[in-house]
């Protein structure tokens, strides 16, 4: 059984049967790209803020555990040396995979939803992405634990970089999308993209979006609120007084631009060379 199912048998077997209960807590700074979540375990009888309550680092990319600097009181270096022999010899590939996915799932939301007006963290920024004004400043630079924007084309899987303006003195509505063929390789090809008119640059690369928008409904709020946190962000450490982002944009759909009508035997406009009845159009 996994060490974090639901059923804490597997709890109690690696802990003794001393610690019962976990809290899970990753990082709150969303400008940090570690990968490491907190887990506390609780005496079956404890509360949130026992002192004999056992605090783990996971580190859930390198797969490892990192054991408390002192122990709690009531064990001893080498209690806390022996369960955290147990933890590794009952951690299991499923085990981390749950833990990776808590930690994406937390750093998504930490990205949109901290507070940047009040937020500790943002005077903490280190990041040369708003050096020149002449230079576009990627979203994931800024926020490195950002998920980022799946979509397919002519079946090959790709990941989105969002760059944007960051003069917040510039009224501009354009990202600029790059599309990589995986989440550690180069920009395979590059759009212009209005999320105001939900228009591209080029009416020919309208066909890259067709599947983006399908996965991600408010795709044009999300970019918009995006490029806001960007140049939020920048407009402080200029001095600038900017507009806070707006986290309504969050929960906001845009409606789809209407396109023109494609004929049931003209090509496909996504690219694949069949015929629109035989493709998209038949879905």
């Amino acid at each position: 059984m996994p060490l974090l199912a639901h059923d804490p048998t597997g709890l109690r077997a690696a802990l003794d049967n001393r610690f019962t209960r976990v809290k899970l807590v990753g990082c709150m700074n969303p400008f940090c790209a570690c990968a490491d979540l907190d887990l506390t375990f609780f005496p079956l009888h404890g509360t949130p803020l026992d002192s004999t309550a056992l605090t783990y680092r996971f580190d859930v990319e390198r797969q490892r555990i990192h054991s408390p600097a002192a122990p709690p009181p009531g064990l001893t270096t080498l209690d806390v040396l022996e369960l955290t022999e147990r933890l590794h010899a009952r951690i299991t590939p499923t085990d981390w995979e749950m833990l990776l996915d808590a930690h994406l799932k937390g750093a998504g939301t930490i990205t949109y939803r901290t507070d940047l007006t009040t937020s500790p963290h943002v005077d903490e920024l280190e990041t040369t992405a708003f050096d020149s004004v002449l230079e576009l400043a990627t979203y994931a630079e800024v926020f490195p634990r950002a998920l980022p924007f799946p979509t397919q084309f002519r079946g090959t899987q790709y990941f989105l970089t969002d760059s944007y303006c960051h003069d917040s003195e510039c009224g501009c509505t354009l990202v600029n999308l790059g599309f990589r063929p995986g989440l550690d390789v180069p920009v395979d090809f590059e759009i212009t993209y209005d999320y105001a008119t939900g228009r591209t640059s080029y009416p020919d690369d309208e066909r890259y979006l067709r599947n983006l928008r399908r996965n991600v409904p408010r795709l044009n709020a999300l970019l918009r609120y995006r490029h806001q946190q960007i140049q939020y962000l920048a407009g402080r450490r200029r001095g600038r007084a900017v507009g806070s982002p707006d986290q309504r944009l969050l929960t906001q759909e845009t409606p789809r631009p209407r396109l023109e009508k494609v004929g049931r035997n003209a090509p496909c406009p996504c690219g694949s060379g069949r015929k629109y009845k035989r493709c998209c159009g038949g879905r």
